[in-house]
């Protein structure tokens, strides 16, 4: 996080991030692979300039960037000063190769403080509504899930947000046609409409999910793909780009 990218960036990186969002890629430090590079303003007021830095490191597991970086047991964003240069050291290094620029060494020079998010998702349905994936006892409940409570996706599948107000309306929508039928509700019918709903949602959140899993399996070959080789744009072949491309 960046309190002030006025205060604290180089002119030519604030000139390109401009009030919104920036994106730039490079070579990892062995020069085999591709960096992904974002910084994003999300001060709500025009006069907050607060921005985050982000770099995606594809992983094998939630814990392991934490290890990786020596921020095991970091929860939520922190300021602690030893966790900063842990992480200003991880990012130097990260950038060590002598394609990037000097000045986006030195940004992470100026973050103010560190958050490690790992990037999950639920399962496939089938797994979920599957012979051990439904709790004994939960069709009678009168309860529901809905949005990422109940079908998490990664930020990559631009659907989540749009499913969770989908659900909402779905939702409000069927418990209107259940108390138009039955005059009313009972604890039973109201079980039965929420299960349905919720195998409904679980369903059509499939296809988006099946889309993610493809995507992270591409973002994997990020360390094994040469930078002039790197597609930015995510068309099947494989184009020439140069070393660092702008958006």
């Amino acid at each position: 996080m960046l309190r002030s990218p006025e205060g604290s960036l180089a002119p030519e990186i604030v000139s390109r991030l401009g009030e919104g969002s920036f994106g730039i890629i490079g070579p990892t430090a062995n020069g085999e692979g591709v960096i992904e590079l974002f910084i994003q303003r999300y001060g709500a007021a025009h006069d907050n300039k607060v921005a985050n830095v982000n770099i995606n490191v594809p992983c094998d597991g939630p814990n392991a960037l934490a290890a990786l970086v020596g921020l095991s047991g970091v929860h939520g964003v922190s300021s602690n000063p030893e966790q900063l240069e842990a992480a200003r050291r991880y990012y130097r290094h990260s950038l060590a190769h002598p394609d990037w620029p000097q000045c986006y060494r030195e940004l992470f020079d100026a973050i103010d403080a560190v958050r490690l998010l790992p990037l999950s998702m639920h399962p496939m349905s089938e797994l979920v509504l599957g012979e051990h994936g439904v709790v004994d006892g939960s069709d009678s409940l009168c309860f529901v899930g809905i949005g990422d409570a109940l079908h998490a996706l990664p930020p990559w599948s631009g659907t989540s947000g749009n499913f969770a107000m989908q659900d909402s309306a779905d939702l409000a929508t069927a418990l209107l046609e259940l108390q138009r039928k039955e005059q009313g509700w009972s604890a039973t019918s109201l079980a039965r409409t929420v299960r349905e709903c919720e195998r409904a949602f679980l369903k059509r959140a499939d296809e988006p999910r099946l889309r993610c899993i493809k995507a992270g399996e591409g973002f994997k070959d990020l360390l094994t793909t040469p930078v002039k080789e790197y597609d930015y744009v995510g068309s099947p072949e494989k184009v020439k780009t140069p070393a660092a491309q702008w958006f």
